[in-house]
């Protein structure tokens, strides 16, 4: 049935990284997909920097192929140096099938310099939002849009406002 109130995602699957944040990052980690019915839109090379007011965008579609060899799922891995923090998302996506109810989740992992937080999921619901704590330098927030087995992130990085200066006039 026609639900005019649901927007399919196309591609089905992007990570999307807006730093509006005054420090750059490097991806120091990623795993890409490997599996035959995997088509990559957009790719970010290993030596990636998400640069002050810079953009990444990494996006694929998925098939549906039986006779499973390779993966599905993605990770990638930010650092900022001077602060040596990091941060990581990615996303689980199970095998497409006939009458097989499935649904791509994103997961979580950090360093604030105290906490190396391994990877967990934030929530049951893959469009629940997420924030990152507040131990880390600047502003994570992941907002997320999710359709049955379809997912679009877009993680946000500002500058977090010193404490005591955030209203005042």
């Amino acid at each position: 049935m026609y639900n005019p109130n649901v927007k399919m995602i196309r591609p089905d699957h992007s990570l999307t990284f807006v730093n509006s944040a005054s420090k750059s990052f490097d991806l120091v980690q990623n795993s890409l997909p490997t599996a035959p019915d995997v088509r990559m839109i957009q790719k970010l090379p290993d030596s990636t920097v998400l640069a002050k007011g810079g953009e990444a965008i990494m996006s694929w579609t998925k098939g549906c192929y039986f006779g499973k060899s390779g993966r599905d799922d993605v990770m990638l891995c930010w650092q900022e140096m001077e602060a040596l923090q990091s941060f990581c998302i990615g996303i689980e996506s199970p095998e497409r099938g006939f009458f097989k109810p499935i649904r791509s989740h994103y997961k979580i992992k950090y360093n604030d310099g105290k906490t190396n937080k391994d990877w967990f999921f934030p929530s049951d619901n893959p469009g629940d939002p997420y924030t990152f704590p507040s131990t880390m330098d600047v502003n994570i927030v992941v907002t997320s849009h999710s359709v049955k087995d379809q997912l679009e992130l877009e993680i946000v990085i500002t500058d977090r406002s010193p404490p005591g200066l955030s209203h005042q006039w």
